[in-house]
């Protein structure tokens, strides 16, 4: 009977002490009480002279509680757009401001076939702003196209050039280019060279923004397809690229020494990965990696030896891959294979 009170009395307690009990519920900020810290312009604008300029444009806003949020921005007026040319505009978005650049284009450059585009290159100026409008093919008859300094070639959203003819698309005779927001694509194979930029010695000054390479590389099977897509001769100077894909194609870049600048935020599938010059000085930043065979190697371009420059230390090898997802790193020079802070002699 004592040991049946007892129980009773232990429930008893429980109950008393539950109902005692206060939970705290902390509810998530409303909406309207979460600051934005910065804001981003995230769509490439191009506008033709004596257009208005959009009201409003696409964007990304970084939040106070560590997130991002694609938002819609307005567009702070008047813009001038009664001129080609690159313009800084800006953006607002709940208190917020950012700049982005305006392009501004003749109407006479706007490019829907590779006749009218090699015409209006050649015709172009220095500076001048030109528009790849819809899907252009470059066929083997097709010569490739020099960029003179301060170019930019740009895509529309449905932008596409497609080639068939070994060689290259582009190449730079000048300093100061810009090719953004174009698919590249070729369906060469066995026994064909091609790459779609040809970035020569003497340029200085190249960056290719939000564009897609592809081929049709295996990755897995035996093949002499040197697909690539970009090619950079030694001494080429300054290269930056962001927000591209590199997708089943033999290397994203062959880049040979004496090149500086960034690669970041792009996409790299199926492709036996980066090929860089060790005399090179290029960072890697927030770079995707997929099914690649090597995702960066280090090699002697020259095939110097010991003689080779090597600015790929193995602590900067290792704060590549580290930086990229712990990417696999090969450095050529020091034979060494790099997966995050692991080191392997080979």
């Amino acid at each position: 009977m004592k040991k049946r009170i007892g129980i009773f009395a232990l429930i008893a307690l429980i109950a008393i002490t539950t109902s005692c009990r206060q939970y705290v519920i902390t509810l998530p900020p409303r909406p309207d009480q979460i600051e934005v810290i910065s804001l981003m312009v995230t769509e490439t604008v191009t506008v033709e002279v004596n257009s208005k300029a959009p009201a409003e444009v696409k964007a990304t806003a970084t939040l106070d509680n560590n997130r991002t949020k694609d938002v819609t921005a307005t567009v702070i007026g008047p813009v001038d757009t009664s001129q080609q040319g690159t313009i800084t505009a800006y953006a607002e978005y709940k208190g917020v401001i950012a700049s982005f650049d305006i392009y501004v284009y003749d109407k006479e450059n706007v490019s829907t076939s590779y006749t009218n585009l090699s015409e209006t290159i050649k015709n172009a100026s220095e500076n001048d702003i030109i528009i790849v409008d819809g899907k252009i093919d470059f066929d083997a008859s097709t010569e490739a196209l020099s960029l003179k300094s301060g170019m930019r070639i740009i895509g529309t959203e449905d932008s596409k050039i497609t080639t068939s003819r070994a060689g290259s698309v582009f190449t730079t005779t000048g300093k100061d280019i810009e090719i953004s927001n174009i698919d590249f694509e070729t369906n060469l194979n066995e026994g064909s060279d091609t790459q779609f930029i040809y970035y020569a010695s003497g340029s200085d000054g190249l960056t290719i923004s939000d564009c897609t390479f592809t081929a049709a590389f295996d990755v897995t099977a035996p093949n002499n397809f040197n697909s690539r897509g970009i090619l950079v001769q030694p001494g080429a100077g300054k290269l930056d690229i962001d927000g591209c894909t590199f997708k089943n194609i033999r290397q994203p870049a062959y880049i040979e020494d004496e090149v500086s600048g960034t690669i970041k935020n792009c996409t790299i599938i199926g492709t036996k990965g980066w090929v860089i010059g060790s005399g090179s000085n290029l960072e890697f930043e927030n770079n995707t990696f997929t099914n690649n065979a090597v995702d960066i190697a280090i090699i002697d371009v020259n095939n110097a030896g010991a003689e080779a420059p090597n600015n790929y230390t193995d602590e900067i090898c290792v704060s590549i891959s580290q930086a990229n997802g712990n990417c696999y790193v090969q450095n050529q020079i020091t034979k060494i294979n790099v997966h995050g802070s692991n080191i392997e002699k080979y």
